[in-house]
Parts: C-alpha cells; structure tokens; sequence
C-alpha cells in the first residue's frame, strides 16, 4: 500500500496567545497518517510562539525577525515545504479550529481530481465569534462526507494547495503584505488552468487576528490591495465597475446590511468620513506601486500562459 501524500500545514503567527494553542491542539487532532505542521512566528511579542514547543514532535518552529505579514511570513513557511517535499501545503491562521477529517477530504479531493489547485473547506465565521463557534461545533456533529464541489474563492484562513502549483507559478505576492493575497493567488492559478474546489469540512474561523486590534489599518490595507488586484487583472472598465460598486456598498447609508464576513467588517467598520478618507490615502498609495503593479500583471500572464501552454500539451 502505497503511503499517503505529504501536507504540510503552515501556522503563521503574530502576537496570537489569544488563539494559539487552541488551534494547535485542534490540528494535531487531525485523523491523517502524514501530516507535519509549521508554525511560521512573525516576530510575536507576546511569547505566543513558545506555545509550538509545547505540541510535540509533529510541530516545526520557524521565528522571522521581523513582521513579514501575511504574504512574505507564509512563504518563508511554503519554501520550507517544498525543500521538505510537501505534496500538499495548506496555508492556515492561528485562530481556527478544524474537524479531524479536513485534510483527508482535501487530499481525496485533489487526488480525484488533476486540475484541482486549490481546496477550500465549510467555514463559519460571524461578527458574533460565539455564535460561529457553536454553528461550527454544530456542523461538525452533523457532518457527513460529500463530493467537493467546485468554487469560485477560497479563503486564506485555510487554503490547501497542491505544491505543485508553488513550483509552477511562484509563490504569494509579497506587495500585498496582508489581505488580497490568497485572491491573487488563486486568480494566477485559474489564469493557469487549475480550479478551486470546496469539501464540506466545517473549519471555524475568529476573524480579525492581529489586525482586529487596528481597524483603521486593516480598513486601508484592504482597500489598497482591492485597488491593486483591479489594476494587475482587470481592464480600465473594469476597474470602473468595480469602484462604482464599491462605493455603493461601503458608503451609501441605506446600502449598509449588517456585514457578514471579515472582508465586509474592514471594508465596513469606519464610519462615513473615515471610509471617505481612506480611499484617496489608498489610491495615493497604489500610485507609489503602479511600476511594479505594471511588471507584476505582466510576469503573471506571462507565467501562466506558459503553464497553461505545458498543461494543455500534457508536459
């Protein structure tokens, strides 16, 4: 009997005591035979990295010396799997808990399938934590296997990946440092030919990490990197829709439901004249990257015609 693939599961972790411990014990509850988790610490200073010294010999540390956000701390994780030959990666936060099938559907679902990238999972996440929690624990009790099914996104709280996708196409773009990177990620793998896939494995996601304790800069990062995804994928009418409908949800008053989602709580949480003044401050920002925004749109479809080119011809 052949022995099952290798994933490898990346933590990255910033100031995460809250979390930390919890979600390592929800992990190494995995019911899968080949599994290694990494925890990626991007310079905590809370002592929350010390907690991975603490659950056992599965458990690999890594300490950056400085905050290399979400883009650069997860690819010092992601090269590591790959020089340790990681079949499978999956890029998780350090405040989610998983059920104990989550890998072993993921990997049954990529193996099924070739052209399957990217797998995402069922993930509760609420303004009211609690409340996740519980329809997650909920959800777990319940749950029953089921084929995956295909998906336009996948979240970066928990997006498993086939390494090889790394190889081919590079890994996160750094200049997105936090927020929109697993979208532009994903983006460059369907340009690629790959598609994203969801099983129906409950995954509980807090919401907000370390950010959660700085609206203002999570507010702008996340319209800045909006700004920047439309400007590497998007043609100028594109890029004008989306605006038009930006603004329409995230100021208008009477255009303000409840938001339901962590991407909607930033882009949400400021009142009228903050969210008035981020987007200027955001688009002067873009400005200053625009050069390299211009080389990056271009690398990506250069790479991925290339990739798409070799896979159509069976390479």
């Amino acid at each position: 009997m052949s022995e099952a693939p290798r994933v490898y599961v990346v933590v990255l972790n910033f100031n995460g005591a809250a979390h930390l411990a919890a979600c390592l014990t929800s992990l190494l509850e995995t019911e899968y035979a080949n599994y290694r988790i990494v925890v990626v610490d991007n310079n905590s200073l809370d002592g929350s990295w010390q907690v991975a010294d603490q659950h056992g010999d599965r458990m690999t540390l890594i300490r950056n010396r400085s905050n290399l956000g979400w883009s650069g701390g997860n690819n010092v994780g992601i090269r590591h799997c790959l020089d340790a030959g990681a079949r499978y990666i999956v890029l998780a936060n350090n405040d989610i808990k998983v059920h104990r099938a989550w890998i072993r559907e993921a990997v049954a679902a990529a193996e099924a399938a070739p052209q399957v990238g990217v797998v995402g999972f069922d993930v509760h996440e609420a303004p009211d934590a609690t409340a996740a929690e519980a329809a997650f624990e909920a959800a777990c009790r319940a749950w029953r296997p089921a084929p995956a099914v295909p998906v336009a996104n996948v979240g970066g709280m928990a997006m498993f990946v086939r390494a090889t996708l790394f190889r081919e196409l590079g890994l996160i773009d750094e200049s997105f440092w936090a927020y929109g990177d697993e979208n532009d990620f994903l983006r460059r793998a369907t340009l690629a030919g790959y598609t994203a896939a969801m099983v129906n494995v409950p995954i509980w996601h807090f919401g907000g990490g370390s950010f959660g304790r700085s609206s203002l800069r999570a507010a702008l990062l996340q319209t800045e990197n909006n700004i920047q995804l439309l400007l590497k994928y998007s043609s100028a009418w594109g890029v004008m829709r989306a605006g038009v409908r930006h603004i329409w949800r995230r100021w208008l008053p009477r255009r303000r439901p409840r938001p339901a989602t962590a991407v909607e709580q930033r882009l949400r949480g400021q009142s009228f004249l903050v969210n008035a003044a981020l987007l200027p401050i955001a688009i002067m920002r873009v400005a200053v990257k625009l050069p390299r925004i211009i080389r990056s749109r271009r690398a990506a479809y250069r790479t991925t015609s290339a990739v798409r080119l070799r896979r159509s011809r069976g390479l």
